[in-house]
Order: structure tokens, then sequence, then C-alpha cells
């Protein structure tokens, strides 16, 4: 091999071994990303057997340009010929909230959850379910007695999340982990035992923080800003404004904690006494604190852009204190009083009858053209100010998932 200043020769044999390797990974990556790949496939509804004479839509925001609306009992779509698969997505529009139904060649019914888009067009949300899907399978989506209507784009199946965030709507049950408690009252009863440690820890320091601590003030801010007249929702209006333009979601946008240091505060709380440390995972608000598989409005995603929890336990184990964390997700609580107040809105004053910000849906979060705005998409140099003055910074996430369907406070 020579070498000087500018370049390095390779011999021709070594030569020709690098081109070799680089040939193999890039067939392994080929073979590997094909893989992935075939993992999901697409299929258009629009090209589904129709059931009990369906309509078929023109809608531009569609996959395949058109939808097929199921607005009457008895009417369906049927897509034969299915690859073996594990998980299917329903891409559909609707505004309303409900279920449709899903038949696998002579599976029982699945009920799939569905809530509004904001429209029947243009605006749309996935359904996730697991299914077992046999090779060559059939599946159809029927509206049955019950269900309700809706506008259906694509389905995907095949294995794995299909490239798409959780629908925590459609969730499968929560395998217990392994150990040895099983999941019932009694049994932890009869052979739960207080750990060692606690007999020399009867003082711990606990963080109950959360988007609530960032107007500073007080507790339950989440469920008193949406209470017209309380001290919390005049405060929630002298210094943000009005609940039905500015929400607690924006609460959590804003919430900044850049002077926070988990070191030092944890050496604080062991200096004061504390022999463990719990860390607030979720208040009644329904906002975790950490990186959550299956809430999108968290800690990571919004707000602080930080694994709280997770932070928080690195630290506590750093100085070797037990470590836990306090969820408030109770449905007395979350969906009983937290939840219902944001139903509503103003019964007075210059907001009156306007709805709270809790009755957005995900296409409020998106732009909103008037036929100026579209005639200006001609001009490059004006689309940037266009995108930024229609759209919300919460556009892409659902209110639904934060702030739950609309109920009352029976449950």
């Amino acid at each position: 091999m020579i070498m000087d200043k500018k370049q390095i020769y390779l011999p021709q044999k070594f030569n020709c071994n690098i081109r070799l390797f680089f040939v193999g990974l890039i067939f392994l990556f080929s073979f590997f990303t094909s893989d992935i790949v075939a993992q999901k496939h697409t299929f258009e509804a629009e090209n589904a057997k129709s059931i009990k004479g369906v309509v078929k839509v023109a809608d531009s925001a569609a996959h395949g340009g058109y939808l097929i609306s199921l607005t009457k009992a008895g009417q369906g779509i049927r897509f034969t010929n299915l690859p073996a698969s594990s998980k299917m997505a329903i891409r559909y529009a609707s505004q309303n909230v409900g279920t449709i139904s899903v038949i696998v060649d002579n599976q029982p019914v699945h009920k799939v959850n569905i809530h509004s888009s904001g429209a029947f067009t243009g605006s749309f949300l996935h359904a996730i379910i697991d299914i077992d899907i046999p090779s060559n399978g059939t599946l159809t989506i029927l509206f049955d007695t019950n269900d309700v209507a809706v506008n259906i784009d694509k389905i995907v199946v095949g294995d794995g999340d299909l490239g798409l965030p959780p629908d925590i709507w459609n969730l499968p049950p929560l395998k217990v982990a392994p150990g040895p408690y099983s999941p019932d009252w009694k049994e932890i009863s009869r052979q739960y035992q207080a750990p060692e440690w606690w007999r020399d820890a009867k003082f711990g320091a606990w963080a109950h923080w959360d988007p609530q601590s960032m107007p500073e003030d007080g507790d339950w801010y989440a469920r008193g800003m949406y209470q017209e007249g309380s001290p919390q929702y005049n405060y929630q209006v002298q210094h943000f404004g009005f609940p039905s333009v500015y929400g607690y979601k924006d609460i959590a946008h804003n919430w900044v904690i850049d002077r926070w240091d988990p070191n030092a505060l944890m050496k604080l709380y062991i200096q004061m006494g504390a022999r463990y440390f719990m860390a607030m995972g979720a208040h009644h608000d329904n906002f975790d604190c950490f990186n959550s598989k299956y809430q999108p409005w968290n800690s990571v995603n919004v707000g602080p852009k930080v694994d709280i929890v997770g932070t928080w336990e690195k630290v506590a184990r750093k100085y070797g204190i037990p470590f836990g964390i306090g969820f408030h997700d109770t449905p007395a609580r979350t969906w009983g009083q937290f939840m219902p107040v944001r139903y509503t809105s103003d019964k007075q004053g210059p907001m009156k009858g306007v709805p709270y910000d809790a009755l957005q849906t995900i296409l409020d979060g998106y732009a909103k053209w008037s036929p100026q705005d579209i005639s200006a998409l001609a001009q490059p140099s004006v689309l940037p100010t266009i995108m930024n003055g229609k759209s919300k910074w919460w556009k892409g996430m659902d209110p639904a998932d934060l702030y739950g369907l609309s109920h009352t406070m029976d449950l």
C-alpha cells in the first residue's frame, strides 16, 4: 500500500474485497428493508366488493382519490385474498362516535371503535385492531345494527405497528407481566408482604408535578379552568385567555422546565431524610409525564419534550433509593370529574356558547383555507406565512386522546 499526502492507493485484491463487502451490505439492506415493507399491505376501499349499494365519494385527500360511504344498516365492503396478518388499520373519516363491524371469514364480529375526525371528507383517523387474518382471507367492514356512519378510505394489514402510532381507542387487552402475583386482589392480599427496605424508610419524597404546575394556581387546575366563575377559571381568563381558545392542551404545550435540576433536588430530598422517591406518572388530567407507548399527549411529544419519569428514575437509582410512580388516572376522577366539565361552554360573556377546546377534533389543528389563501398558494413567497398563520401547533394530534369523548359524569 502506497500513501502520500493527497491519496491512498490500495492493492487491487484488497480493493476488490472491499467492493464485495459493500455489495454484500447493500444486498442485506435490500433484503431486510424488503422484508419490513412486506409486513404491511394497503388495499383501497373503492377496489373492494360493495355490499348493498354503497356510495363512492370523490375526495382529493383520500389515498386513492375516493372514499366508500357506509351510511345505512347492511351496507359494507369486502376485501378478498388478503395475506396472513395479525393487525389491521382502517383509515376513515366520520363525524360520529360509535362502532363499525369487522368480520374475517367465519370469525365472530369485531366491534371497532371510531370517533369524529371532524368531517366526512378531507380529515382522517386510523382505527387499529389486533385481528387474525389467514392467508387468502376475506375481510368485511359492515354498517351493522347500532353502528354509525363512516367513510372508508383504505385498510392496511400486516404485522407489527404498521408504521402507525397506537390507536388508544382500540387497544388490545393489556397483559399482566409475569411474576408471583396474579391479577386478583384476594390472591395479592394473601401473598404480599411489605419489602424489607420499607421497614427503615418511613419517610419519602414525591414530585407531584405535571402541566398543572405551569399556571402556578393550585391543584386540579385542569378541571377548575373549565368551571365558569371559579377562581381557577377567572385566573385562566386573566392570564391565558378563555378556555374555548386557550385550553389545557395549550397549558401543557407551554409547560417549561428549563430550570429543573433533578440531581440537585434528589440530593436535597435525601438530605431532608427521604429514603424513597415517587414521581407523578399521570394525574387526573390524562397527560403522561413519560415516553408513553399509548398516550401521544405526553411530556416527550408536548411541552418539555423530556421523559420526566424516566429521568427521575435514573437519578433515584444513581443515589441508591427505591423509586416508584404514582398514577391518578382513576375512572371516578379522570372520566367522572375532570373530563365532563370540558364538554360545554361559557354560559355568559363574550365567549357564550363557544365550545371549550375539548370538543375540537383533529381537523381543527389544520389550516382552514379561504379562496384568497388558495389563490395565494401560487405565490411561494407567501406560503410559509399562510401555513404558520392558519395551522395550530398541535396539528396532527387528536384532542380526543387527551380530553376523552364527550360524556356525562355517570360512569
